[in-house]
């Protein structure tokens, strides 16, 4: 039984962070547009004196991008452990 436990609350965890990063990262990339992310006021209106503008659009894409992608590979169960890797890095 505590087994089935741990089973349940791994997949259940997995879930709801994949489904957390899936949906910031759809939201980032299809919604918004990442000329709006890169644009917005909380992205480079904070960074924009403390780092070049080519790093800041990096930034934006890898982020937006592993948010998108890693999140989906959690919610299918494929490749977790790489997943939660990258998305530790963002």
């Amino acid at each position: 039984m505590i087994e089935l436990n741990k089973v349940v609350s791994v997949f259940t965890v997995r879930m709801i962070l994949g489904l957390i990063f899936l949906m910031q990262g759809f939201g980032k990339v299809f919604t918004w547009g990442m000329e709006n992310v890169i644009n917005a006021p909380f992205f480079n209106g904070t960074f924009k004196d403390m780092l070049p503008a080519y790093l800041i659009n990096i930034t934006a894409y890898y982020t937006s991008y592993i948010e998108l992608i890693g999140g989906f590979l959690l919610v299918i169960g494929f490749k977790t452990n790489y997943a939660l890797y990258a998305l530790a890095s963002v």
